[in-house]
């Protein structure tokens, strides 16, 4: 049995994560140092910009799902995202806020974090065709 670690589909996710988290990482510091934004706020706007990023990636290249109905595809991904950012908003105001840690180091132990239960989430629910 293959384990999650060295399977290529789970590979495809963490490239597919890491394009993501670089996108998130400039929006973050685009929105919080150069636009001013309170950090959360920035960090919803990373957030929203790569769910976008995020599921055609995976849609197309980690699930290989693109013959599957796209919006309830796409709502079941939105929804896991969506789960995932509220424990990441709250873990990064703890983060930030109550321990200190500047916020590109909170967003990246956050990210590390979040990899692989947003894996099998997105493998067991939002990419999972039905048996041919």
């Amino acid at each position: 049995m293959q384990t999650v670690f060295i399977s290529k589909q789970f590979l495809k996710f963490l490239i597919v994560g890491g394009t993501c988290f670089i996108t998130n990482i400039l929006v973050l510091y685009i929105g919080t140092d150069l636009l001013g934004l309170h950090y959360l706020v920035s960090m919803l706007f990373s957030i929203a910009t790569v769910n976008f990023i995020g599921w055609a990636l995976n849609r197309h290249q980690t699930f290989k799902t693109k013959d599957a109905d796209a919006l309830p595809e796409f709502t079941r991904y939105i929804l896991v995202n969506l789960t995932s950012m509220i424990t990441s908003l709250c873990t990064m105001y703890l983060l930030v806020s109550t321990v200190g840690l500047h916020y590109i180091v909170a967003s990246t132990v956050i990210a590390a974090g979040m990899t692989t239960i947003n894996f099998y989430a997105h493998r067991q629910w939002s990419f999972k065709t039905k048996p041919s």
